[in-house]
């Protein structure tokens, strides 16, 4: 994983299996190398056009991440059956190129 990935998504590292973590970065890094976007504008672009004051794009898509991951915590804590949750693979939303 390259260090530019590593800084827009240091929640990569909450990925446990290896080789699905190297295939993930390795989207990004395909991604940013077919955009006309630098990785800096990623954290500058607002998520949404639609809304007057919109969180950044890495923001808004980090959060999900987030969000996500406590959600699944939150049901292995509720649910009482046998049955369990093995895990959320939450694979961030990869950036399209413009033009």
């Amino acid at each position: 994983m390259n260090d530019t990935v590593r800084s827009l998504w240091p929640e990569l590292e909450w990925i446990k299996n290896p080789e699905l973590r190297e295939k993930t970065a390795r989207v990004w890094e395909y991604a940013l190398e077919q955009s006309q976007l630098r990785p800096e504008d990623l954290c500058q672009i607002p998520f949404s056009l639609l809304l007057k004051q919109a969180v950044n794009f890495m923001a808004h898509k980090r959060s999900v991440v987030h969000i996500c991951r406590e959600s699944a915590r939150i049901m292995q804590e509720l649910d009482r059956s046998p049955r369990r949750l093995h895990g959320v693979r939450a694979v961030p939303v990869v950036p399209m190129s413009v033009g």
